[in-house]
Parts: C-alpha cells; structure tokens; sequence
C-alpha cells in the first residue's frame, strides 16, 4: 500500500497530468521488469564465466557485515 502513496507523491511532484499517469505508470513497470531482467542476466552470464566474482561478493557481504556490526547505531535510551 505504501507503494500507491509514493507513485502518488512522484506524479504529483512532476506534475503528470491524470490523463498521462496511466501510461507513465505502465511503461515505467515495464522498463523496470526488462532492466531486472537485463541485470539478471548480465550478472548470471558474469558469475557463470568468472566463478572467483563470488568471493568478490562474499568479501563485500562480510565486510559490511563486521562495518555494521562495530559502528552500528547505538541503542538510546529512551527519554
């Protein structure tokens, strides 16, 4: 439901008209679904040709995991 009021905010912040929304709110699900799709495909292409992209990733993962986990935010008390 959020969702609803975020396009409701865009569309009102670039002052689409009610009768363009539709139409930018199709072809815009539509360029998001065939970018997801491209990037998927990009990335499995990649790891299935280079398998040693996985630890580059694993290390990232790690790395912010332990960044986190020492410079997380701390618990306040509540006042």
């Amino acid at each position: 439901m959020d969702s609803v009021f975020v396009i409701a905010m865009i569309f009102s912040f670039f002052a689409v008209p009610r009768i363009y929304q539709h139409r930018v709110l199709f072809w815009g699900i539509l360029g998001v679904i065939v970018l997801r799709a491209v990037m998927i495909g990009f990335g499995a292409a990649i790891v299935s040709n280079f398998a040693w992209v996985l630890y580059v990733f694993a290390a990232f993962l790690i790395a912010t995991g332990v960044k986190m986990l020492m410079f997380g935010e701390k618990e306040r008390p509540l006042d």
